[in-house]
């Protein structure tokens, strides 16, 4: 434990301070920033309000929208919409008819959208021409999530025809319903627009997360780096093997810390903002086309989970082309390069991208699952398996750097 320590320690350098603190000072920026000069919200009276006082705003007057989505209130949630001053605004043929795809924000986004998903399905987008409530099934419960339970079945079986990774079978289909109608209802509807933004600013944030994981480990193994590999090191063969697996565990320790602190940053932040309020309202307000019965609050753990193993995957390449390059400077393009080419040339549409450690914070693993012969895998199991694999591979293949560093320098 004293060796892991020792190089614990040594990879908080000055390259890595450096680099994690510009990291969060962009994450910061880019968070008050845009929040400040887009978003705007309606309050009760149909008056915007812009600038990060708008949450707070959207907040107090969401109270009216949450609650149990049965069938009183359905009626509620019509009258009040219809009587508002909101529904007169968000007219879409009206002079704001923007508003909604713009930044702006109104309470009732949040059953609204859901409401309408129900009726739009695979074709469903924010606007306001989608927030309206002039729907026949909304006159009893069970017409609804019956509807919605058909929109889920459309959406699957459309969105797995473009980017699915096999067509569904006859039998799949039939599980994939029986699995769609499992979904609780009535849905729990609350405020959560802290959570969304949180969420949103996490996917645009996290592949330069792992640009700087690459800056901070890329000399791990390295000849040119003062947290690398030296002479003395190499003058045992049980010494070297011994420091090469501190290495490897105290620099996934560290790609460990450094997530956690960059996702602590964004709680704190949005938190701030606009409140982590939301957190028991069901997945399906949020994620419209999940199947399973979870919390907005249990899929976003869920998310960040997939994304420490997505940063520890890619943590773990980028010791591995240490190892074998030796050279900090050119594992760093050649890591980025990599990045790059997935970024670039692997589609982010579908399920095909769960191969891709980019990826696995995004919100299929919350939402979707994979038919493995007759058997419907949650995504979230699936890239669990699949970081597993990949960092067993990497550090099998460490371990051969490892020998052929004493072999070469024998």
């Amino acid at each position: 434990m004293g060796l892991i320590r020792f190089e614990y320690r040594k990879l908080w350098n000055k390259i890595s301070m450096t680099v994690l603190i510009a990291f969060l000072i962009f994450s910061t920026l880019h968070t008050f920033i845009y929040l400040n000069l887009q978003w705007r919200t309606l309050d009760g009276n149909g008056n915007v309000w812009e600038g990060l006082r708008a949450y707070r705003i959207l907040k107090e007057v969401s109270k009216d929208v949450e609650g149990i989505m049965d069938e009183q209130y359905f009626g509620r949630l019509i009258k009040d919409y219809n009587a508002s001053a909101e529904k007169e605004y968000l007219d879409p043929n009206g002079e704001h008819r923007g508003f909604l795809g713009t930044g702006g924000m109104t309470k009732y986004m949040f059953p609204n959208y859901c409401i309408n998903y129900a009726y739009y399905g695979p074709y469903m987008t924010n606007g306001n021409d989608k927030i309206g409530l002039d729907y026949e099934f909304l006159s009893s419960e069970n017409s609804f999530y019956d509807q919605y339970r058909e929109a889920i079945k459309e959406d699957k079986i459309t969105n797995n025809a473009y980017g699915g990774l096999f067509p569904y079978s006859d039998s799949q289909i039939s599980k994939l319903e029986d699995k769609i109608q499992e979904i609780k209802t009535p849905f729990t509807v609350e405020y959560y627009q802290g959570i969304a933004n949180m969420l949103n600013w996490y996917a645009i944030q996290f592949p330069y997360f792992l640009v700087a994981i690459v800056f901070t480990l890329a000399g791990v193994y390295a000849k040119d780096s003062e947290c690398g590999v030296d002479e003395m090191m190499l003058a045992s063969k049980k010494g070297r093997q011994k420091d090469f697996k501190a290495k490897w565990i105290s620099g996934n320790c560290f790609a460990a810390t450094v997530y956690f602190i960059f996702v602590g940053v964004l709680l704190l932040e949005h938190g701030g903002i606009a409140s982590l309020h939301g957190w028991n309202a069901s997945a399906q307000t949020f994620w419209y086309d999940c199947i399973y019965n979870i919390t907005v609050g249990t899929g976003t753990l869920l998310q960040f989970l997939g994304g420490m193993l997505g940063s520890l995957v890619i943590a773990n390449l980028t010791m591995l082309f240490s190892a074998v390059i030796r050279n900090g400077k050119v594992s760093i393009l050649a890591v980025l390069a990599i990045l790059y080419a997935l970024r670039r040339f692997y589609s982010p549409y579908g399920l095909k991208k769960i191969f891709s450690p980019l990826y696995f914070g995004d919100s299929f693993v919350v939402k979707d699952g994979i038919f493995i012969g007759e058997v419907l895998v949650p995504c979230m199991v699936l890239v669990f398996v699949l970081s597993l694999f990949y960092i067993i591979v990497f550090r099998l293949g460490i371990r051969i750097s490892a020998k052929k560093y004493h072999e070469e320098d024998r």
